[in-house]
């Protein structure tokens, strides 16, 4: 996957470390933005349906400047889980109304 555009694009590749069909994978990058990054999915049972767990590690280069470096990507992450849960919670809902999606 390539993240950006022109000059300023990003290669990111990552692979899944675990599957344990119906109830979680994780992934993790191979290369990428990220120091390192792990990704565990989870579906949960919730009152008689499931729920959408995203559990994420990750770790910015820059040494001492990753924490302020993590004012850029953070408001990303949360408005890209947001975006992929309600997709998630849309498509689902069509065969069972009992999904519910979270972080």
């Amino acid at each position: 996957m390539v993240l950006g555009r022109g000059p300023l694009s990003i290669e990111w590749e990552a692979v899944h470390e675990v599957y344990e069909p119906p109830t979680s994978f994780v992934e993790a990058q191979v290369r990428g933005p990220f120091r390192r990054w792990r990704h565990r999915h989870l579906v949960l049972p919730d009152s008689g349906g499931a729920r959408l767990r995203d559990e994420l590690e990750y770790e910015l280069p820059g040494g001492i400047l990753a924490p302020l470096l993590d004012l850029v990507p953070r408001p990303f992450l949360v408005r890209m889980f947001a975006h992929r849960h309600a997709i998630t919670r849309h498509a689902v809902s069509a065969i069972s109304p009992v999904w519910s999606a979270s972080t």
